[in-house]
């Protein structure tokens, strides 16, 4: 659902075709938008642009784009979904979305885009680094001008070289990653980002206070494998 709007995006696969389509409906009109992408990849919508209509999602073709859909309110003379600008590229994963950027994982590589940038379509080349040596698979995640993400010092595939960073949005990129837990993975950030998720390697789940570094536990590393519980715990 957008932020300030009773309009919802969703994909799904038509029955008729075996194509995947996202859609974007108007709940009161049932005005709907749809973008069929002639295939059977995935084509979901990614997040809202807080507080607008401006819709970023992924298309057939993987890259990621952000469109203006508040014309569905009242009936779209074109479709907005099949004109959207490209914000970032088919390689982008865990991506992120303030009022004013999209942050993301490419490779190993954490990158944020200003999305200013979309009114003269250069996003793909406007990127820059916030930080390096993402450890694979884990999550990164932005509140309230913060971003915590997990790194590896040497060895991305060793559960015990990891060190939770936390990036400062207010002045990005000109303020670098700061380190503030080793032997742990960063999860979610609550929404004043004042406390985060964290597993700790040997301790299990908790809750970090970042003022103080003081620490809740809840449970057990799941599965025996560090960061395997941090994508549901909220």
């Amino acid at each position: 659902w957008a932020d300030n709007a009773p309009i919802v995006a969703y994909w799904g696969v038509d029955s008729n075709t075996s194509s995947t389509a996202l859609s974007v409906l108007h709940a009161p009109t049932q005005n709907v938008i749809v973008a069929d992408s002639g295939s059977s990849i995935p084509t979901p919508p990614i997040a809202w642009l807080p507080n607008t209509t401006g819709l970023i999602f992924r298309t057939a073709t993987g890259d990621v784009q952000i469109a203006d859909v508040g014309c569905v309110v009242n009936g779209c003379a074109n479709n907005p979904l099949t004109n959207g600008v490209a914000v970032a590229p088919s390689s982008a994963n865990h991506i992120q979305v303030t009022d004013t950027h999209i942050y993301y994982v490419d490779g190993e590589q954490l990158i944020g885009v200003d999305l200013s940038c979309a009114r003269s379509s250069t996003c793909l080349d406007s990127g820059f680094v916030i930080g390096e040596r993402v450890v694979p698979l884990s999550m990164i995640h932005a509140s309230n001008d913060r971003l915590v993400f997990t790194s590896y010092t040497s060895n991305p595939n060793d559960p015990s070289d990891r060190t939770i960073q936390l990036v400062d949005l207010t002045c990005t990129p000109n303020c670098p990653p700061q380190p503030i837990y080793n032997g742990a993975v960063a999860g979610l950030l609550s929404p004043s980002a004042d406390y985060l998720m964290v597993d700790i390697a040997g301790q299990g789940l908790n809750i970090l206070q970042l003022s103080n570094g003081s620490l809740v536990y809840l449970t057990d590393t799941m599965g025996g494998q560090l960061g395997a519980g941090l994508t549901t715990a909220r």
